[in-house]
């Protein structure tokens, strides 16, 4: 390869860093012949001086995949935005790399991103840099760099610092990861929490209540928003069923819902065998009622007789025995 250029990369800069580094490797080589001649004049084994030799030209062989790897890096991979608020979900193919860029506010700021590998497992690298003019940063390049699969960045609002680069370099497999990023204010600069919006609150009603009109017509305005809403989903509710005729499959009750069916079949059971049974009972308290009806009217015969029988023992006697007493003693 010495004293070589390399022509299918053409007049790029990636040829620019192969070209030097292969001009470099010239003047090795070239210094390598000198020391080649010293060392044979110093009586150095040719095995030493090869092995230095195949050792420097794996080196500079790693310098130039590095150049042409930086070059490629450079010119093909474009920064994807990256606001405040952002959760994506990304796709990394093994030994991929993405370049993200993170606009920064005219004030102090903390920038927090977070990276999270679906199922778990190694998380990729994250370096980061916000040097004004700075190239993209690199594994080598960089100011920040993640811990735990989280950079943390601190904006001063300094001059010229006015985008946050971001490298994500994947693992040898492919990967799964959620990417997540928040802006916020400094701790010491922040309100206490709720304050802001519970003053505003409470100022819009302290207006409302000096003047009843007003707050009968934002009442009557919220309402009436309300029903539009209602109105709307209703409406677009009832358009994608109309579209979607056919096509929607019904519904699988939940778990909840079946004990609730359950529940209520029981209760069905419950109620017919009730039912049932209070018929029973009601059929079997008309039937004693007849039998008592019938069996008092064999007690009143009874007693008829027997009264009969006791008028004729008793008391028919009792009227004649005085006249046969009469008789007698006549």
């Amino acid at each position: 390869p010495c004293g070589r250029r390399c022509p299918l990369l053409g007049g790029s800069s990636i040829s620019g860093r192969a070209n030097a580094r292969i001009e470099e490797l010239d003047d090795i080589c070239a210094d390598s012949d000198l020391q080649m001649t010293r060392v044979m004049t110093e009586k150095v084994t040719a095995a030493d001086v090869s092995e230095s030799h195949e050792a420097r030209f794996l080196d500079l062989l790693e310098g130039v995949e590095a150049a042409v790897a930086a070059g490629l890096e450079g010119e093909v991979l474009a920064a994807r935005p990256l606001r405040a608020g952002d959760n994506i979900f990304v796709d990394f193919a093994p030994q991929e790399q993405r370049y993200y860029a993170v606009p920064l506010p005219a004030r102090c700021v903390e920038v927090m991103i977070n990276v999270a590998r679906a199922g778990g497992g190694p998380l990729p690298s994250m370096y980061a840099s916000s040097a004004p003019g700075a190239a993209k940063p690199t594994k080598q390049d960089h100011e920040l760099e993640g811990e735990a699969g989280e950079v943390h960045y601190r904006h001063e609002a300094e001059p010229g610092r006015t985008v946050l680069q971001l490298l994500v370099v994947g693992l040898d497999e492919p990967l799964e990861v959620r990417l997540r990023c928040t802006v916020r204010r400094p701790e010491e600069e922040a309100p206490p929490h709720g304050v802001s919006v519970r003053k505003r609150v409470e100022e819009k009603l302290a207006h409302m209540r000096q003047d009843p009109a007003e707050l009968e017509a934002r009442l009557s305005a919220a309402k009436a928003h309300q029903r539009e809403k209602r109105k709307e989903l209703r409406q677009a509710a009832m358009h994608f069923a109309a579209q979607h005729q056919g096509q929607i499959l019904a519904r699988r009750p939940s778990r909840c819902e079946e004990g609730q069916a359950r529940a209520r079949s029981r209760k069905a059971e419950q109620r017919a065998h009730v039912e049932q049974r209070r018929l029973e009972a009601e059929q079997a308290h008309e039937e004693r009622a007849l039998r008592w009806t019938l069996k008092e009217e064999e007690w009143r015969q009874a007693r008829l007789e027997q009264e009969a029988m006791q008028e004729n023992r008793v008391v028919r006697p009792r009227e004649w025995l005085p006249g046969v007493f009469v008789v007698a003693h006549g």
